[in-house]
């Protein structure tokens, strides 16, 4: 069989008309698009951070150069050059550009970093944010200057099939200055020695004045003014930039006037306090990430405290945040993730950042409107992401391709492997957040302060699932999983003054203690259960039940009548004789006058009785003497049977505590009614569960209860009573008797 040689089989396809076609990118579509998804303003900014960050530079220098340079086309490299030497923007960062790097800027979308796990950048398309400022980038580093010209329209003889800029080495620019004098002129006060590298890296962006729609990447105009405004919104979050990078410790914002001679004029800088602790902290997280699956037997668990430094114009303040990171090892990847291109690159990284004061108590802020600032969630650089918490969260996220959010589920509602990773790292987030409030805790013991913590800067930082942002909603169950399985000693009693474990703990709102006796009284009832009173606002007491019963935890111990008297219930049947002193409420109020302390027992009786549905029966309550003479110490309680509480009311006869000098005393009448209207008090069942209202009217029926005091017929007979009904004759008979 005939088979044409390679030679012919070209020369008949070429003798067919064959029309070259494919499909092309446009440079200048691309970069639309990109300035489509990087729509935010900050994100110019935040990308060259993160550039710097990513090529190791500790510093980075934005300015706003004012400076106008000449324009004659005979002294650029092309006509339209002239646009670029007005007002620009200009980074300047102290890391050099590697030759991998200069090769990295060619391309976009190719995501040179992708494989790199101490790398920020993933998607290769962050360095073109700068197209939203300018249509003509320049960039010197090392030996060379880079001139980017995507349009072709500013540098002359660019080609249609050439790329679409220049690279010129610093050689050459010796010979082109004498040439092109006013094209180098802009990079003056800026350090560049054109007779030796560069070793740091330069970005001009000239802004963009005006549009173009022939040449003009984006039809936003910036101003002078415009830069500003970005400056300042910059300067608000640049507290924050540097607490989850790995290289940067200080950013500043300049300006640099038309009159060069009046030098630069710092707007807004931040700085670390401490550089040796901070370089010590990331190098031990470098340390953990690049070391080989194999060695990552345990998980990487630190916490430190980091103090920036923040300058805004004349004023200066120092912040200092806790941060708590936590790298779980890539054997502790739960099944079902499927991290696949990626694999080398996602780190199960973590962090939780919450700014504290000068003693590491939460410090919370507020915006001119009275509301609590909330933090940003975080992928090494803020996200636009309100995590509803005054904290800072960060996680090595798998995030949309605009860096803008975190990524979303598919169109099916299936979540995909992004979501469940970083479901995973909100997980490791909600485990730190709980260990930095357990070493603030930790912190505050050992300083032993005379004043309280002000709880509800603490309790702020709690991640309720009904006021975080819906995207970090999954960190609820786990945080309080944390907080309940790990026995985290971060309830706050204020009555005893002390922090203690959700199983030590007796929860109640202030709502709830309005009709609670005074905390120092119930607490003392409480410990003898082991509990401590812990005082919660709502939301979190609402929040707290609905966590355990969804994670089938012990559901957490609730303040109530009920409680309380079974507590006083229990301590009397463990009494070894009939008598319940409540001794181990007096200490407690020891301190206090006695008119204080007998409010205060009273106060806790009638709590007792203040719901209805509670049986007080074989409940010691207190029995306060009337007589304002009587020792407190002398309190008794409600008795069990066989013995008998005589409980005579205030307005009755006092002679009769005379007659039964070894019954109990009397109670006030304010509680004796209190008990008296309670449902479960009902006298012929109460006189069988030692309670006896004893007045005059009734001492006959109730002298068969006496007779372990004292029988009638041992009286002297010339006092016996003789029966006689009625109060007067009864009366009588008492008074001669006593």
């Amino acid at each position: 069989m005939f088979r044409p040689t390679q030679n012919a089989r070209e020369h008949e396809l070429a003798s067919e008309s064959l029309t070259p076609w494919g499909q092309q990118v446009s440079l200048q579509n691309s970069i639309k698009r990109v300035l489509g998804d990087y729509s935010d303003r900050l994100s110019v900014l935040l990308e060259l951070l993160q550039n710097a960050d990513d090529a190791g530079a500790t510093r980075v220098q934005f300015f706003l150069d004012l400076r106008s340079f000449p324009s004659e086309a005979d002294g650029l490299l092309g006509e339209g050059m002239a646009r670029c030497q007005g007002p620009a923007l200009v980074a300047v960062n102290n890391a050099k550009f590697t030759e991998e790097d200069f090769n990295a800027l060619g391309n976009i979308g190719c995501g040179s970093k992708r494989n790199n796990p101490m790398k920020t950048g993933r998607f290769g398309v962050g360095f073109n944010t700068v197209y939203h400022v300018t249509d003509c980038p320049s960039l010197v580093s090392a030996d060379r200057v880079l001139i980017l010209d995507p349009s072709r329209r500013h540098i002359e003889n660019l080609k249609e099939h050439d790329p679409p800029g220049v690279s010129i080495d610093f050689k050459t620019v010796q010979k082109l200055k004498a040439r092109v004098p006013n094209q180098f002129a802009p990079y003056s006060l800026y350090e560049v020695d054109w007779e030796k590298a560069f070793e740091h890296t330069l970005i001009r962006l000239p802004l963009r004045m005006e549009s173009d729609k022939s040449f003009s990447m984006s039809s936003t105009t910036w101003s002078p003014g415009d830069v500003r405004r970005l400056f300042h919104e910059f300067a608000d979050i640049l507290k924050t930039c540097m607490l989850f990078l790995k290289n940067v410790q200080s950013i500043e914002l300049n300006e640099i006037t038309s009159d060069a001679d009046n030098g630069v004029c710092r707007l807004a800088a931040a700085e670390f306090k401490h550089s040796d602790d901070v370089e010590a902290y990331r190098k031990a997280l470098h340390d953990y990430i690049c070391r080989p699956p194999e060695q990552q037997r345990k998980q990487f668990l630190r916490t430190t405290r980091l103090t920036v430094t923040l300058w805004k114009g004349p004023e200066k303040a120092n912040h200092t945040f806790l941060v708590t990171s936590c790298i779980k090892p890539t054997d502790e990847l739960p099944d079902g993730i499927i991290v696949e291109e990626d694999r080398g690159k996602m780190v199960q990284w973590s962090a939780v950042a919450m700014e504290v004061d000068t003693k590491t108590w939460p410090r919370l802020s507020y915006d001119t409107h009275g509301r609590l600032s909330c933090g940003k969630l975080m992928c090494f650089l803020p996200l636009p992401v309100s995590t509803g918490l005054p904290c800072w969260i960060h996680g090595c996220f798998a995030l949309s391709s605009d860096r803008r959010n975190l990524a979303v589920e598919s169109f099916d509602g299936r979540p995909t492997w992004e979501t469940l990773w970083n479901k995973r790292l909100l997980a490791i987030a909600a485990e730190c957040l709980a260990v930095s409030l357990d070493k603030i805790v930790q912190r505050e013991e050992k300083r032993r302060a005379d004043t309280e913590p002000d709880v509800s800067a603490f309790y702020a930082h709690w991640p309720l699932a009904n006021k975080v942002n819906t995207q970090i909603a999954s960190m609820a169950d786990v945080f309080f999983d944390c907080i309940v399985r790990q026995q985290r000693r971060i309830f706050w009693s204020q009555a005893s003054k002390t922090w203690v474990d959700i199983s030590t703990a007796c929860f109640a709102t202030n709502k709830a203690l309005v009709e609670a006796p005074p905390q120092r009284i119930v607490d003392a009832v409480l410990i003898h259960d082991s509990l401590r009173l812990v005082v919660m606002d709502g939301a979190l007491m609402d929040e707290l039940p609905k966590a355990t019963r969804r994670l089938a935890h012990q559901p957490p111990v609730l303040l109530s009548v009920r409680l309380v008297a079974d507590i006083l219930r229990r301590r009397a049947v463990a009494a070894v004789d009939n008598v319940v002193q409540l001794d181990f409420v007096l200490p407690a109020i020891a301190d206090l006058p006695p008119d204080d302390r007998v409010t205060l027992l009273a106060s806790l009786a009638n709590y007792l009785t203040s719901d209805t549905e509670v049986d007080l029966r074989d409940v010691p309550l207190p029995m306060l003497d009337d007589d304002p003479n009587a020792d407190i110490e002398k309190c008794v309680g409600i008795l069990r049977p066989p013995t008998t509480v005589f409980v005579v009311r205030p307005e009755g006869d006092r002679h009769l505590r005379k007659l039964f000098p070894t019954a109990a005393t009397v109670v006030d009448g304010a509680f004796w009614r209190a008990v008296s209207a309670h449902p479960s008090f009902k006298r012929d069942t109460w006189i069988g569960h030692g309670v006896v209202e004893l007045s005059v009217k009734n001492l006959g029926a109730c002298l068969s209860q006496l007779s372990p005091i004292m029988r009638p017929n041992e009286l002297d007979t010339a006092r016996e009573w003789s029966g006689v009904e009625g109060d007067l004759e009864l009366a009588q008979w008492l008074s001669d008797l006593l």
